[in-house]
């Protein structure tokens, strides 16, 4: 069987290129074959050739993947040990490129995608030059986060470090999307950032901006200064979920609900993040403490009673229990909560 290079302009066939290096897999039904074991895997030649011995009668999905190129997949069926030669075509990669306008004099800028909705899924980066441009290729086709970091220079003051930007953006096979941002465009936010009603130095502050598709929202960051003040710019308005990002705190402290940026060019907004906690401990039936008991909170949605959809990536935490059974979660928002117990190591 072979893996080709799939011509996406018509009249092209003749194109087909063999893709060596390919990766294979071959399982019933999925990635995982009816015994719960990961599927056999081979690999392309130079001829994009690959083959499978061993297999049984039935019915096989084959899965191809090659850098730079979509994953495609068929349905084969195997009788008396034998199936016919197959051909995965996998389609053309495309190309991302773009400019970057109003980086401040002095400053070092790069450029992340990473591909949406997909575990261990492709990532691309690259320098922009002196004007702002950069170009990544070739890109595996599909839907993608597009990252922008900004550095100045390490001379500056603390608090001043890098600002973030980021974008959505469509890869099509064989087409090149383009984005243009101008980090100078855009409503200027300002105020100070308080935690626990004391000011924050040197933390990042993430805006999400509420959008209908969450997965495909864009957020921009920044950096507090030594007496906890930030200014950012947003690109544009509406509302924004914000959460404080602060040394040595995985989770990190969000705002109990979204602030409202307006049209006006300049705005100021303090900020005051709450340092809820939720405490508790966990007993059996004859009141003897679980250790080691695996602990998920989650946030409700307090009109429909129901786990907010971004719940995983906003308001989700993990602890567990200790010795004494006791556990503690924080820094947490206000509001109604779902609490869900599990035992290290068990199924289900």
């Amino acid at each position: 069987s072979t893996c080709r290079s799939r011509p996406d302009a018509p009249g092209s066939a003749a194109t087909r290129r063999p893709i060596q290096g390919a990766e294979v897999t071959v399982g019933a039904g999925g990635l995982l074959d009816d015994r719960g074991r990961v599927s056999r895997l081979a690999t392309t030649d130079g001829q994009g050739l690959f083959r499978q011995q061993g297999l049984r009668e039935g019915s096989y999905s084959l899965i191809a993947s090659a850098k730079g190129y979509a994953r495609a997949d068929m349905k084969i069926s195997v009788a008396d040990g034998k199936s016919r030669p197959q051909e995965i075509l996998l389609h053309n990669p495309g190309r991302i490129h773009g400019k970057l306008l109003g980086i401040p004099t002095g400053s070092s800028a790069m450029v992340r995608a990473h591909m949406t909705g997909i575990l261990d899924a492709d990532t691309y980066e690259a320098a922009l030059s002196l004007e702002g441009e950069f170009a990544l290729e070739p890109v595996r086709p599909g839907q993608y986060q597009v990252f922008f970091v900004v550095k100045k220079p390490d001379t500056e003051k603390k608090g001043a470090v890098s600002a973030r930007r980021s974008v959505a953006v469509v890869v099509l096979p064989g087409e090149t999307s383009e984005i243009t941002l101008d980090l100078r465009s855009g409503i200027t936010l300002s105020g100070e950032a308080r935690f626990d009603d004391k000011p924050v130095a040197g933390s990042r502050l993430h805006f999400y901006r509420r959008t209908p598709r969450p997965a495909r929202r864009a957020y921009d960051s920044c950096t507090t200064d030594e007496q906890g003040h930030y200014e950012i710019r947003l690109p544009s308005r509406g509302e924004y979920r914000v959460r404080l990002e602060r040394s040595g705190d995985a989770w990190g402290a969000w705002l109990d609900g979204p602030i409202s940026v307006t049209d006006a060019l300049s705005q100021r907004q303090d900020l005051s993040f709450p340092d809820g906690e939720i405490r508790g401990r966990v007993v059996d039936a004859n009141g003897k403490p679980l250790a080691e008991i695996s602990i998920r909170l989650m946030r409700l949605d307090p009109e429909t009673d129901r786990t907010e959809p971004l719940a995983i990536l906003d308001f989700a935490r993990d602890a567990s229990t200790g010795a004494d059974g006791t556990f503690a979660i924080q820094p947490l928002p206000a509001g109604t909560y779902r609490l869900g117990l599990s035992k290290k190591g068990a199924s289900g």
